[in-house]
Order: C-alpha cells, then structure tokens, then sequence
C-alpha cells in the first residue's frame, strides 16, 4: 500500500488529515543531536543558577560576617562596663572616693593611656636599643681592625683562596 492509497482509506473513513506545509522538507539536524542541543542548554541554565546562588551565599556571609562582629564588640562593650561597675564599687567599699581625682582615675584606667604609654614607648625603647647595639658593634669592629692591623688583610687572603678552592674542587667533580 502506497501513500495515495492510504489517503484514499483515510477519506472513504471520514477521518480529517492535514498535510503539514513543509511534509518534502529534509532535516537538517538529526533528533539525537537535537536532545544534545536541548541538554546542553538546560546544563547551562542550571549551571548558572547554581553560579547564582552561590553568589547569594557570598554577599549573606558577609552580612553575616559584619552582624557577627557588631555583635562581638557589644558583647566586650558590655563586659568592660560591666568590669568598670565592679571597679566604682570596690572604690565605694574602700571609701576612697573623697581621696579620689576624678580626670586622674579616667585617665588611669583608659584604654588609651595605657595603650599608648605601653606599647609606643616600648617599640621606641626597643628601636633605639637595636640602633645603639649595631653602633656599639660597628664602633667595637673598627677598634678591633685597628689593633689587629696587617692580620686582617692577611686573613681576608686566606678567605679569599679558600673559596677559589672550594670552586675548582667543586668544578673538577663536575669535569
């Protein structure tokens, strides 16, 4: 049975047809390579949701990271008045507020002051240690060059064909 006489059966049944407007059209792609097309591009689309939401997840963490650190400094914010409560009170039991300057206590107990009193002079000191150790050292080498005198140029000699040697020992290895 041919195509023109399965139309004819078709139509002596009363069953409607239509011919599609492009049935003599050959495909240009096969339908495997379609579903490869089609695959490609869902992997894509999940591809770059995934790229969003881990996007997402780096700006919360960050939002979160800043939450958690405002909520740390009010945590230390809270105990150091709580530990400057304890200080007034241990004051109030000792009775030692009529002898007490006001601007001397706060500045005492600062953070501040014993920050800067602590730390910057001490990195000073412990510059100007280092400085005044290499003069020391420096001035002390000169003086022992100069009472030396002829011993050094004689012992930089020494150096000198000591490691001459140590290259043609090196070299005749290789050689």
């Amino acid at each position: 049975m041919n195509v023109i006489q399965a139309l004819q059966k078709l139509q002596e049944l009363n069953i409607k047809f239509n011919r599609p407007y492009d049935f003599l059209a050959d495909m240009l792609k096969s339908d495997i390579h379609m579903e490869k097309i089609r695959q490609k591009i869902l992997k894509e689309h999940e591809q770059a949701e995934v790229r969003e939401n881990n996007k997402l997840k780096r700006i919360n963490k960050k939002f979160l990271k800043k939450c958690g650190s405002q909520k740390i400094k009010s945590h230390k914010e809270a105990l150091e008045k709580k530990q400057n409560l304890l200080k007034i009170d241990q004051l109030k039991k000792t009775n030692n507020l009529q002898n007490l300057n006001v601007q001397e206590f706060f500045i005492k107990h600062s953070k501040d002051h014993d920050y800067k009193a602590g730390k910057i002079t001490a990195k000073k000191d412990m510059k100007h240690k280092k400085k005044n150790f290499n003069n020391k050292a420096k001035k002390d080498k000169g003086i022992k060059n100069k009472q030396i005198g002829k011993k050094t140029s004689i012992n930089n000699k020494r150096k000198a064909s000591s490691k001459n040697s140590r290259k043609t020992f090196i070299l005749f290895l290789f050689f």
